[in-house]
Order: C-alpha cells, then structure tokens, then sequence
C-alpha cells in the first residue's frame, strides 16, 4: 500500500510527513509514527500544522495540533500497487478555530475529519 499527498508526488509509504492543503501548503501532518501499515487500513499519531490565515494566509501563524491519522480504502495504481483513498484525522487536543463574523462567534474544527486523497501520480492513472 502507497499514499500520495499531493498530485504529482510520488507514492510513499509510511512518510514521515504528509501535505494535506497542496495548492498553498497551508495544512501538512508531520512527525507522524505509524502503528500500523496494512492493505485497506494504516494509522499513526502525528501533529497537524495548520496556518491560522489572520490577517491573511501570507501573514498568518502555524499553530500545531495532536492527532491521530488513519488512512484507509484501497485503489489498484499502476503495476499491481493499490493507494489508500480516504484520511480520517482525529484531533485529539485543541482544535483548530476561526471567527465566525457571519454568526459573531469562535467556530473550532470538528474532533474528527475524513478528507479523499489523491489515488495516483500525475499521470492521472
């Protein structure tokens, strides 16, 4: 089983890192430990890294926040590999929040997330 973290990246398997916002790099999980590493299923306990955007992402701070990350379903890419399809990032700390000026109150990011991922290289297989 291999993961790609962004389109054109080539597949890794148990990377140490993972972007998760590609087009500004905004969101990546790092200094992840996997616990385990299986067909279908995988999962580690990292830190997600998140920029707060305030005032705007150019001036903003990265904040970092504990987590669990599982990768699982499963894609046939390219010669024989299958790619994990789904991230499920579990917060286990303090959440990221925003101010929410529609509603004039602190909003937090949900405990727990499940983003599609990225199935193949750039060659769109």
């Amino acid at each position: 089983m291999v993961v790609f973290d962004c389109p054109g990246q080539h597949a890794m398997v148990r990377p140490k890192s993972f972007v998760l916002a590609c087009a500004d790099g905004n969101a990546a999980l790092v200094k992840l430990a996997w616990s385990t590493w299986a067909p279908g299923l995988a999962s580690a306990k990292g830190t997600l890294v998140q920029n707060d955007c305030t005032p705007y992402c150019a001036a903003g701070h990265f904040h970092r926040y504990p987590a669990l990350v599982v990768l699982w379903g499963s894609k046939a890419v390219g010669s024989g590999e299958h790619a994990y399809t789904k991230l499920t990032l579990i917060l286990t700390g303090a959440r990221p929040g925003y101010y929410d000026s529609v509603h004039h109150k602190w909003v937090y990011a949900p405990v727990t997330q499940t983003f599609p991922l990225v199935t193949s290289s750039s060659t769109g297989a």
